[in-house]
């Protein structure tokens, strides 16, 4: 009994040790040996270090990419639209476009940008600017972009304008000559038409003879009203004549100008109603009824109120001339025209 007591604590104790053995001798396996630490080390200083062949690639493309940037990012020569104040936006672009397209023509090649001018070694500016019906626009030189070299501008009344205009900037900006002997040759305008003076009265005097189978004369006097509408005059005009012959009568005359001159010939015709007598050494004859008239005439200093006018005037009665009864007893007839003249002053 007592020997296999002995014989299990013999075998405990060898158990134990040998459990710590194993316990204090390491992996070899896991641990990574000293050659192989250092192989490591090494090579991730190789990584880390680059060789001089390739700093030297490196250094030299990241120039050529930062050279490659700026000639992008900065333009040569730059043109546009910098601002405008009144003028509609559209106008003001198109004017803006039509300088830029303008300067092409003379062998710049110009980069069109609108809102302002980006950095640049040289740099067309254009302002617009309205205010009520006069208009502005201003092309500025700049080299740099920022530095004003030169500057023309012209006012015009008329987006109509904006071709001619920008073109005129154009070629006073680059051929180096005044705004003013670029400007085009413009007709005087015609100064404006004076203004009617209205319903004038005029008053004249009146003479006539009579043409036909009984003739005579008379003098006497006219009196009526002149009603100016363009080009036109209307006469309301009432007459009286005493002598060999007799007239008395109220028309209205329809006045044609040739021209709006201050002097003026006139054409013209009427209708109304004469009562008409003559007599001479042969009988006498009188009658009365509607007429029409025909008239020409010239008339002076027409854009005041006092005027002076002569007119030749020929009545056309539509009635005949009685002169009394003949040997059987029945009313005999005969036909005159009065042809007469007419010089007024209009008061």
């Amino acid at each position: 009994m007592k020997l296999r007591k002995e014989a299990a604590r013999a075998a405990l104790i060898i158990g134990f040790v040998t459990s710590g053995v194993a316990a204090q001798t390491p992996d070899t396996q896991a641990l990574p040996t000293l050659a192989q630490e250092k192989g490591g080390e090494s090579s991730e200083k190789a990584e880390e270090t680059p060789s001089p062949g390739g700093e030297a690639e490196g250094t030299l493309g990241d120039d050529q990419q930062a050279t490659e940037e700026a000639s992008v990012a900065v333009p040569a020569v730059v043109c546009g639209l910098d601002k405008f104040e009144g003028m509609a936006q559209s106008d003001a672009r198109a004017a803006a476009a039509m300088i830029c397209q303008g300067l092409r023509k003379y062998g710049e090649l110009v980069e069109v940008h609108d809102g302002g001018l980006p950095p640049a070694a040289e740099g067309y500016r254009v302002r617009a600017y309205q205010l009520g019906q006069r208009m502005l626009l201003e092309l500025s030189y700049e080299k740099p972009v920022g530095t004003v070299k030169t500057s023309v501008r012209v006012e015009f009344q008329s987006v109509e304008d904006l071709v001619e205009e920008s073109e005129r900037m154009v070629s006073a900006l680059k051929e180096g000559k005044p705004i003013e002997n670029s400007q085009r040759q413009v007709e005087p305008a015609a100064p404006p038409a004076e203004k009617e003076p209205g319903v004038l009265m005029y008053a004249g005097i009146i003479g006539f003879v009579t043409v036909g189978d009984i003739t005579g004369s008379a003098g006497g006097a006219d009196l009526g009203l002149s009603i100016p509408v363009s080009k036109f005059s209307f006469t309301p005009h009432a007459r009286l004549a005493f002598g060999e012959a007799s007239l008395g009568g109220l028309g209205l005359d329809l006045r044609y100008y040739v021209t709006r001159s201050d002097n003026a010939f006139f054409v013209g015709a009427g209708m109304g109603a004469i009562g008409l007598g003559v007599s001479d050494a042969g009988g006498s004859a009188s009658g009365g009824g509607p007429a029409g008239s025909m008239l020409v005439g010239f008339e002076f200093n027409r854009r005041a109120r006092s005027r002076v006018g002569l007119n030749l005037r020929a009545d056309f009665p539509a009635f005949p001339m009685r002169v009394g009864f003949d040997e059987m007893g029945s009313r005999e007839s005969t036909y005159v025209v009065p042809l007469g003249f007419n010089l007024y002053l209009t008061l």
